[in-house]
């Protein structure tokens, strides 16, 4: 079994002689799938006489580990004084900071900036230092009470006195005790809520596994200077600018988009009541992560005051035909997803971005995809990020006429399509075509095209922020808009195939019913076409 575990890993066995003498059998392994990291490996004598296995000795060569410390701003949302809060905004004459601006970059930094400052000043908040290596339990406080032990232990160490001694002893102690209930009281708090949130759920599953380790990520291959680089700023400007290229426009010189349908109606000009706002800031997730500055929590707790400020500033947006700059940058977490980890390929970007823009984007895809739908200018063969639709609907469709075709005694033909970065390559020029062609025209679009043009991305690795990078297409990555923005560029994708094509967001389902050998031959020319034939998995 273990042989089994070692060849599936692809470890190998380093030592060659036997560990214990008296049965002559090799017990104590090395194994290792990097050989030449481990070096001069022997066997050596048994450490005391009533030891029966022997030493094995060997040289390991390893990066250090180096450990970063950062700080990070804690808001207390539970205990803060909303209501001084509240009042704190409602007191702010936000016509006279903000009315004399032209610019909507202006008028947003200073927006943010007068938020902020009443955030400071009315919300509880502290700083906390977090270390790259430290347990999702371990607590600031926890972090007092190891520094006063470590310094006890060096005064001891220096004085040997037995004073010094029980001085320490009791600091060891208490630590012990802190990190013991420290570790009980933070998973009895996912455990309690775990029936209310799936993600909760993940999280216990996870420390189960022993998954739960927070894991610094490791050195990584920089290709421009072909070396390795292991402090946190290099890693993420190396993981920043593959995050950057894979969004990087594809080479269409020369390429003429073809010719698209005309839309069934034009989605009339319209203004953001402030109701609409309201009722966006109030339905707020508030555990939901967002980028840095003004939080979820910040805006539904100051909803009422802040709803026709904000509804001032989209509609603003909107005439422009200019969205701000700020709610453009994304914040980027890098995510290992398998294989080798010092390779930037092999990590996937998590972005968040601006909470404020997330409302914006909720009422402005609320907008667009009632116009869609009343205009029947969705695909019906979609099924993804579509109510009342899922994978089930999609698969009841695709088993009934799979099911018709078996009971005429027709064979079917079937191939399941993932697209390789499909929210990541969308292009920009031919995404606003698509959406001049669904009948979004004037204002808006050219406020769409502001949303997707001259987009930046910034990586977090350990505390330290990258440089930008500016993303050259794809959907805006945990956008509210990108999943409608990406139906919209698919939508035609069944009339240009002689198949039948269902769709759930990037997935594609293909399948023909096969009544002559003259539809086999148009389907293979068809699929060849549409399928990369060296990447797929499996034919049959």
């Amino acid at each position: 079994m273990l042989y089994d575990f070692a060849l599936n890993e692809g470890l190998v066995q380093l030592v060659s002689e036997p560990t214990r003498l008296k049965s002559k059998s090799c017990l104590d392994l090395v194994l290792t799938n990097n050989i030449a990291s481990v070096t001069n490996v022997c066997v050596k004598s048994p450490l005391c006489s009533s030891c029966d296995h022997s030493i094995v000795q060997f040289n390991l060569f390893s990066q250090k580990l180096l450990r970063y410390k950062y700080k990070r701003k804690i808001y207390d949302y539970v205990h803060t004084d909303w209501d001084t809060y509240r009042q704190c905004l409602e007191a702010i004459d936000w016509h006279s900071l903000l009315d004399h601006l032209v610019y909507m970059d202006d008028k947003v930094y200073i927006w943010t900036a007068t938020m902020l400052k009443i955030v400071d000043e009315c919300i509880l908040h502290k700083m906390i230092t977090i270390s790259s290596y430290d347990a999702l339990w371990f607590t600031n406080k926890l972090r007092k009470v190891n520094a006063n032990k470590q310094k006890l232990y060096q005064k001891y160490a220096k004085s040997q006195a037995a004073t010094d001694q029980q001085l320490y002893l009791t600091a060891a102690s208490l630590f012990e005790k802190e990190c013991i209930q420290a570790k009980q009281a933070y998973y009895s708090r996912l455990q309690t809520d775990v029936n209310n949130s799936s993600k909760k759920w993940w999280t216990i599953v996870k420390h189960a596994l022993g998954k739960h380790k927070q894991i610094s990520i490791a050195s990584l291959h920089d290709a421009r200077t072909n070396s390795m680089v292991s402090h946190p700023c290099e890693k993420g400007e190396v993981l920043n600018r593959y995050f950057a290229e894979v969004c990087s426009p594809l080479n269409t010189q020369g390429h003429i988009f073809p010719t698209l349908p005309t839309p069934k109606q034009i989605m009339p000009t319209f203004t953001i009541d402030v109701n609409e706002v309201y009722y966006a800031l109030k339905k707020i997730n508030v555990m939901k992560a967002v980028a840095p500055g003004v939080s979820g929590w910040m805006l539904r707790e100051g909803a009422f005051e802040l709803a026709p400020v904000l509804t001032r500033l989209f509609n603003h947006s909107l005439s422009m035909k200019t969205f701000p700059s700020q709610w453009k940058l994304g914040f980027v977490t890098a995510i290992f997803k398998q294989g080798d980890v010092h390779h930037p390929i092999n990590y996937r970007p998590i972005t968040l971005l601006s909470a404020v823009s997330k409302i914006f984007e909720r009422v402005i895809s609320k907008r667009v995809f009632t116009f869609l739908i009343k205009a029947r200018e969705i695909n019906p063969n979609q099924s993804g990020f579509l109510p009342s639709h899922s994978t089930i609907t999609q698969l009841v469709q695709m088993v009934h006429d799979i099911a018709l075709a078996f009971n005429d005694k027709h064979p079917v033909l079937a191939a399941f399509v993932d697209f390789c970065k499909a929210f990541d390559k969308v292009s920009h020029e031919g995404l606003l075509l698509k959406l001049v062609s669904k009948g979004i025209r004037g204002s808006l679009l050219g406020w769409f095209r502001s949303y997707l043009d001259e987009r930046n991305i910034v990586t977090m690795v350990e505390g330290f922020t990258s440089s930008s990078a500016r993303i050259g297409c794809g959907v805006p990555q945990g956008s509210v808009l990108g999943p409608l923005l990406f139906l919209m560029f698919i939508d035609d994708l069944p009339q240009s195939m002689v198949c039948t094509c269902r769709l759930f967001a990037d997935d594609v389902s293909l399948y023909t019913v096969v009544k002559t050998n003259q539809d086999v031959v148009n389907i293979n020319k068809d699929w060849s076409e549409f399928i990369n034939g060296q990447r797929t998995g499996c034919r049959t």
